[in-house]
């Protein structure tokens, strides 16, 4: 699994990497919006590398909790 390899090794982790995720999107996002001058087309690049780590945020939940939780049920069918 690729996915899995975004995740982190507890939830605890994962949770809180991706809330820092979100934040710092968010952050962009408006800073992109509201603070960044118009030069060179930077605050559409600065949204969409906001949006990007949006989008990052719960695919990191997922990797989490397929990397936590997949591995032992594939261990507890294999014992049956």
């Amino acid at each position: 699994m690729k996915l899995a390899a975004l995740g982190c090794k507890t939830l605890r982790d994962g949770i809180i990497v991706s809330f820092i995720f979100f934040l710092a999107a968010i952050a962009m996002i408006l800073a992109g919006r509201f603070v960044v001058p118009n030069i060179a087309y930077m605050p559409q690049v600065i949204v969409i590398l906001g949006l990007i780590l949006l989008v990052m945020a719960p695919f990191i939940l997922i990797a989490t909790y397929l990397h936590t939780a997949a591995p032992r049920d594939q261990g507890e069918s294999g014992e049956k």
